[in-house]
């Protein structure tokens, strides 16, 4: 018997949000088609709780986040040139060892006169205690050809506690 009344109950519940449709599974909240009336304010199945019905929220998703750490410290940069373009080295400082995936990012701004690279590392998942501080130094490079931003004379590294500032 009880069963029975729990069953009832559900198929009951499942009508009201369905719209008064009467199918299982026919009807979803938020849908228009799923049997309540478009104008109704207090209606679950209008499809207008909390927004008018012509507007869409856009997200954008052509923006990747970089959600690797910065560099702790960055000790010291040096760029080497030669005829296609320029080497950038930096050596830098972690607060623990075991990151990986260093890269220098390029912040792109055409606007400036100025490179910018953020010193990004992937942290590890359990860091561990370094055994010696020089355990601890990475070194990243990038390089930057001839014939982007010729104008462009200064290379700015970020890095968590400093920045770096060096000529091309």
């Amino acid at each position: 018997m009880k069963q029975l009344l729990l069953a009832t109950g559900c198929i009951a519940m499942l009508t009201a949000c369905g719209g008064g449709s009467g199918s299982l599974g026919g009807g979803s909240i938020g849908s228009a088609g799923s049997g309540g009336s478009a104008n109704s304010s207090g209606s679950i199945g209008s499809g207008s709780f909390g927004s008018k019905r012509g507007e869409v929220e856009q997200v954008r998703t052509d923006v990747a986040v970089d959600r690797r750490a910065y560099v702790t410290v960055l000790k010291s940069a040096r760029s080497e040139k030669n005829n296609s373009g320029t080497i950038v080295r930096v050596i830098g400082e972690m607060d623990r060892i075991g990151y990986y995936d260093l890269e220098l990012v390029l912040q792109d701004d055409p606007t400036s006169d100025t490179i910018t690279y953020e010193a990004r590392a992937a942290a590890p998942a359990v860091g561990r205690a370094p055994t010696t501080p020089r355990s601890r130094v990475v070194t990243l490079g990038a390089f930057i050809p001839a014939a982007y931003r010729p104008n462009a004379r200064t290379i700015v590294i970020l890095g968590l506690n400093n920045n770096l500032r060096i000529k091309r």
